[in-house]
């Protein structure tokens, strides 16, 4: 496990792509409960 996360890539190009792959789930799981918030108080 430990050379496993001695080899995590670390460039910027990797993080930007993580920071967006992030954001990107974030806000799915922000739109689905906003849906639910709303279908709810229907």
């Amino acid at each position: 496990m430990y050379d496993d996360l001695k080899n995590i890539r670390t460039d910027n190009k990797a993080i930007r792509d993580f920071g967006i792959l992030i954001g990107i789930i974030l806000l799915i799981i922000a739109g689905i409960l906003f849906y639910k918030d709303r279908a709810s108080s229907e």
